[in-house]
Parts: C-alpha cells; structure tokens; sequence
C-alpha cells in the first residue's frame, strides 16, 4: 500500500462504486473515489465541519455496522486535525 497505513473498501458517494477510505500513516484519513473502468481518483483528505479528520496514528480505516445504526459508521473516536 506504500505510505498509506490502511485502507477499507465502501461506496461513500452513492454511486454503485467501491470508493477507498485510506488511513495514512500521520492519523489523518483521506478518500480515493472509484470511477468507472475500475480506476480510482487521488486520494483527497476527508473533513468534518472544514477541519481534516485525524485519529492516532497510524490510522486503520474500518466500517461497521449495527441495528442502532444502520447505515455504516466509521472512525470511532476520530476528532478533527489541529
């Protein structure tokens, strides 16, 4: 995976395609969305209210689910970057 920690596989935009969320190795998570042909764009940082998401490093990006909520969460205990 080069300089990325982790990286987990799930449509984020909705659109019928497998996007990567990627952890990279300073805590902070980013995206690389699928296209079609089975291409993926540049990773680009994830954000939450402008701020980039960070957790501690080095991240393991992960998807869960549960009755309480069922759509998918992700990064239990993320807080933005400084």
């Amino acid at each position: 995976m080069g300089e990325y920690a982790s990286a987990a596989a799930y449509d984020l935009n909705a659109d019928g395609r497998a996007d990567l969320v990627i952890g990279r190795p300073d805590g902070t998570l980013a995206a690389a969305y699928g296209e079609a042909g089975g291409t993926f764009t540049a990773p680009a940082a994830l954000t939450a209210g402008g701020a980039v998401l960070r957790g501690a490093a080095p991240l393991a990006a992960a998807w869960a689910t549960s009755p309480a909520t069922p759509s998918p969460t992700c990064w239990s205990g993320m807080a933005p970057a400084p």
